[in-house]
């Protein structure tokens, strides 16, 4: 289980750093003609989504309103596969989390700034990587635990962090070229 949530937080961190840089990123609305409808047609039912409103089920709207009553900006989407995505902003954090159909959440991935970390954590970044600057960070619940992942940079690299129950570890580091 921690394996699972350790390589889904790092994919995830992964994809926003490459983001952050201005990686190059192929979107669907890049894919034309004939590939696009290969690609519509040949996927699978749970990457294919379409906008969603959650007034139609009242499971689901009344699990997000308990979870996150104060969220804004929401933006629903549903797959083929009965999974329901949404975007969010809470307490002016960028959020992502997915719901089953009976309304029970499977993750949240909120944004992190230095202010929002566990104070265990922070106190490590300070006295461990001093010398470095946060980069990103997320706070992933998912499978009943709550996973903060950052990525630290300095003058040589990166470094990820993962904090999990009060213990923080070091779980990747690249080197700069």
């Amino acid at each position: 289980m921690k394996a699972t949530l350790t390589h889904a937080a790092s994919l995830l961190l992964l994809l926003a750093v490459q983001q952050q840089a201005g990686a190059q990123q192929t979107a669907p609305s890049v894919i034309s003609g004939q590939a696009a409808e290969f690609v519509s047609e040949t996927a699978p039912a749970y990457l294919k989504t379409t906008s969603y409103s959650p007034a139609s089920n009242l499971k689901l709207k009344n699990a997000f309103a308990r979870l996150f009553p104060d969220a804004t900006n929401q933006q629903w989407v549903s797959n083929e596969a009965g999974s329901y995505f949404v975007s969010f902003l809470q307490h002016g954090r960028s959020s992502r989390a997915s719901f089953s159909r009976k309304g029970l959440m499977n993750y949240m991935i909120a944004e992190a700034g230095a202010a929002t970390l566990p104070a265990a954590l922070a106190t490590t970044i300070n006295k461990q990587y001093s010398g470095y600057k946060l980069l990103k960070a997320l706070e992933v619940h998912a499978f009943e635990a709550i996973s903060w992942q950052v990525v630290l940079e300095d003058a040589s690299g990166y470094v990820t962090l993962q904090h999990v129950n009060g213990v923080t570890e070091q779980v990747q580091q690249l080197k700069k070229s």
